[in-house]
C-alpha cells in the first residue's frame, strides 16, 4: 500500500455513492459486523461500519490488489496522463475506479495524480458530461438565420447522440469488465479457500506424525534405560560367577570332605545340637568346614536360589562372592533369617566368637 495512509483510503471510500459501495463490498468479500449482507435497503446504516472494515490491513491489501487488476483490464497502466484520467471520468468511469488504482500503486507520481483529481472534483472542475446546458432564449431572427440556426442545432444534436452512443458503449464495456472482475475474484477466492484447507490438513497430519515420533522416542528411551540396567546387573553377576569358577579351579574341592570324615564323634554330636546356618558362597576355607557353633552348610549361589531354607535357623550371605542381584533375591526370600558379611575377615571373626562359646 506504499505511502498511502488509511485517512487517504477513507476519503476515497467516502466519495463512493451508496450504490457503488454496495457493489464493492460484495466484490471485496467484506464481512461487515452486525449485518449478514449489505444491500440498498441497509447501506445508509451500514456505510460507516463497512468503511471501517475496508480500512483493516488485510482488507486494504486485497482491495489494492483488485484495483491494480482492474486497471490492467481497463488498459490504464502506469504513466497514464492526468488529462486521459479526467476524460475517462467525464465519459462515465467511476471516480473510485480511476483513483483507487493510483493509490494502490503506492508510487509518488501516481498518488499525486490522484490528489489532483480529488482537488478538481472538490473544486467543481471535474464533472461528468450530461449534455450541453440549455441555451438562453434567442431573439427571433429572419428565416435564413432561422434555418442556419436549425442546422447548427441539428449538428449539435448529432454530436450529442454520438457522444451518448459512445457513453453507452463505454458503460457496456465497464459492465463486462466488472462482471469479469467479479468472476475472477470469485475463482481466486475459491482457490485460496482450497489452498488454505489443504495446508490445514497437511499441518494436522504433520502434528500427528510429530507427536507419534515423540511418544515412540520416549518409549524407546525407557526401554533402552531398562536394558542398560539389566545388562549392567548381568555383567556384574557374570563377573562374580567367573571369579567363583577361577577360585574353584585353584583349590582342592575334596579336601573339606576328607577332613570331615576324620572328625571325632564328640564333634559330630556337638554339631547336631548346634544352630544350623546356610552359608551362601563358598570361601574355600577350613574354618567353615570345621565350624560347630554354628554348623555351616555351604551352598553355591545358583543352588541357593532354588532352596527354601526352611530347615535352617539363619542364612549367611558372603557379599564378596555374591552378585548384587542374587543377594537381593535371596534376602527377599528368607527375610529376617539373613545376615550379610562383606569380607571373609568378618565371617572368620563371627565363627571364632561362636567357637569360644
Amino acid at each position: 500500500m506504499g505511502s498511502v495512509d488509511k485517512e487517504t483510503w477513507k476519503r476515497l471510500f467516502q466519495s463512493m455513492s451508496d450504490e457503488e459501495l454496495v457493489d464493492m463490498v460484495g466484490i471485496w468479500g467484506l464481512q461487515v459486523k452486525g449485518f449478514r449482507t449489505i444491500h440498498a435497503d441497509n447501506i445508509r446504516m451500514a456505510r460507516k461500519v463497512a468503511i471501517v472494515e475496508a480500512l483493516k490491513f488485510k482488507n486494504l491489501k486485497l482491495i489494492s490488489t483488485l484495483y491494480l487488476k482492474a486497471r490492467e483490464k481497463l488498459g490504464r497502466g502506469e504513466g497514464t496522463s492526468l488529462e486521459s484520467l479526467k476524460q475517462a471520468y467525464e465519459e462515465g468511469d467511476s471516480f473510485h475506479m480511476i483513483v483507487g488504482p493510483l493509490f494502490a500503486s503506492g508510487k509518488d507520481e501516481e498518488v499525486e495524480k490522484a490528489e489532483q483529481l480529488f482537488r478538481l472534483l472538490e473544486e467543481g472542475h471535474l464533472v461528468k458530461a450530461e449534455g450541453d446546458k440549455p441555451e438562453a432564449l434567442e431573439v427571433r431572427e429572419p428565416k435564413g438565420q432561422e434555418e442556419k440556426q436549425e442546422k447548427k442545432q441539428e449538428k449539435k444534436q448529432e454530436k450529442n447522440d454520438q457522444k451518448n452512443q459512445k457513453l453507452q458503449k463505454r458503460i457496456l464495456q465497464l459492465e463486462e469488465q466488472y462482471t469479469a472482475l467479479k468472476k475472477d475474484y470469485k475463482q481466486e477466492r475459491n482457490q485460496w479457500t482450497k489452498e488454505k484447507a489443504r495446508w490445514q490438513q497437511e499441518l494436522g497430519e504433520e502434528r500427528a506424525r510429530t507427536e507419534h515420533i515423540i511418544q515412540e522416542s520416549v518409549r524407546s528411551q525407557t526401554e533402552k534405560d531398562a536394558l542398560i540396567e539389566e545388562i549392567a546387573e548381568l555383567k556384574s553377576e557374570r563377573a562374580h560367577l567367573h571369579a567363583q569358577l577361577l577360585q574353584a579351579r585353584t583349590m582342592k574341592e575334596v579336601a573339606p570332605a576328607i577332613e570331615r570324615m576324620d572328625e571325632p564323634a564328640s564333634i559330630l554330636t556337638e554339631r547336631q545340637d548346634s544352630m544350623r546356618v546356610a552359608l551362601v558362597g563358598d570361601p574355600k576355607n577350613r574354618i567353615t568346614d570345621q565350624s560347630v557353633h554354628p554348623v555351616l552348610d555351604v551352598m553355591e549361589p545358583l543352588v541357593a536360589l532354588e532352596h527354601d531354607f526352611s530347615e535352617y535357623d539363619e542364612v549367611w550371605l558372603l557379599e564378596y562372592l555374591l552378585p548384587p542381584l542374587m543377594k537381593k533375591k535371596i534376602v527377599k526370600k528368607v527375610g529376617s533369617k539373613s545376615r550379610s558379611f562383606a569380607t571373609f575377615a568378618l565371617l572368620k571373626n563371627e565363627l571364632e566368637t561362636g567357637t569360644q562359646q
